[in-house]
């Protein structure tokens, strides 16, 4: 049972496009030495506001234990 009452077998929180399915540019634990790549899985648009990236190596992380920001060209 879902703790959210946004969320349920007949809904879910709209996705902000922005950012959804895009890639990512992620830094955990501040460091910016060591970026690391990712797809967005999930972007919240409503509650609960969550973010959920696939790193590009197979580990999910979400929003709230990294520092992320869109990927550009600039990135690599």
């Amino acid at each position: 049972m879902s703790r959210y009452k946004y969320i349920g077998k007949g809904k879910y929180p709209s996705q902000n496009s922005d950012l959804h399915h895009k890639t990512v540019v992620v830094m955990l634990e501040y460091d910016s030495r060591e970026p690391l790549r990712g797809e967005v899985l999930r972007a919240d648009d409503a509650a609960p506001h969550e973010v959920v990236i696939k790193l590009d190596d197979g580990r999910i992380v979400l929003g709230s234990e990294c520092t992320f920001k869109r990927a550009v060209e600039a990135d690599g």
